[in-house]
């Protein structure tokens, strides 16, 4: 009996022990390597940034994650910065995506990959008559401004996985647009919704407010008529082009619904 309670404690002991090792290899981030690239270096004002992300195994053993690899999975996040030291967050109300908490496996020195867009960004609310040190603290963790990148310049872009896995910073440069372009730029640059339009092809005004809409969707039609040849004026047309198909899709989808009833 007394060998019996020995092997016992040595059991618990041992499955402890396997189970803190367990933790900690899910927790340590040694064995994997985060990976962040541009498609390219340099963008104009008001372009989409469009980013791939690798999270490669670099140790000789099976690394398992319990979490969606990727932006929507909310493992993974975007931070930019101007000084290459404050890192905030980029989002456009990513969210959370619905899935299932199914283990992926990576071989050793294999990866997995997903890539995400850059350009319009979620603004936090309620900053509006706050404290120059409330708008700085709230700074260093959130972007404050509606474009990712607002200005020229030279921007750095990292990733960060599970909160503690961070990439090795890339640099891109936005550049500023010139003539015809700028002209542009500046009827945009203060105003989300294009950014957002551009980026999502979709408006972001609530579609119960048909008005608002209406007069957004005139300005996009206004800046594409009388500036055909801009750099914006192609992006916002081709935004215009899956939006109007999209709405056509949905429209053919109501009547088809109206009829069956």
């Amino acid at each position: 009996m007394k060998y019996k309670y020995i092997f016992l404690i040595v059991l618990g002991i041992s499955i402890f022990s396997g189970a803190t090792m367990l933790v900690t290899m899910q927790s340590n981030s040694s064995p994997l390597k985060l990976i962040v690239k541009s498609n390219k270096e340099t963008y104009k004002l008001g372009e989409i940034v469009h980013l791939s992300f690798e999270l490669k195994n670099i140790s000789s053993k099976d690394a398992f994650i319990g979490e969606v690899f990727g932006v929507g999975g909310g493992s993974l996040t975007v931070h930019v910065s101007k000084d290459s030291k404050n890192f905030p967050e980029y989002s456009p109300g990513w969210g959370i995506v619905d899935f299932s908490p199914q283990a992926t496996l990576i071989k050793p020195n294999k990866s997995i990959a997903t890539s995400a867009s850059v350009l319009w960004h979620l603004k936090p609310n309620a900053l509006d008559g706050e404290s120059n040190e409330v708008i700085n603290e709230v700074g260093k963790k959130k972007l404050l401004t509606t474009y990712a990148f607002p200005e020229p310049g030279n921007y750095f872009v990292k990733a960060i996985f599970r909160n503690n896995l961070e990439s090795e910073p890339i640099q891109i440069t936005i550049e500023k647009p010139q003539g015809e372009d700028l002209e542009v730029w500046n009827k945009i640059k203060d105003d989300g919704n294009f950014a957002y339009f551009i980026q999502i092809n979709d408006f972001l005004i609530p579609s119960y407010k048909t008005e608002e809409r209406e007069k957004f969707k005139q300005k996009v039609e206004k800046i594409i008529n009388t500036y055909p040849n801009s750099f914006y004026a192609q992006s916002l047309r081709q935004s215009l082009e899956k939006f109007n198909a999209n709405q056509a899709k949905r429209q053919e989808f109501l009547q088809k619904l109206e009829k069956q009833n």
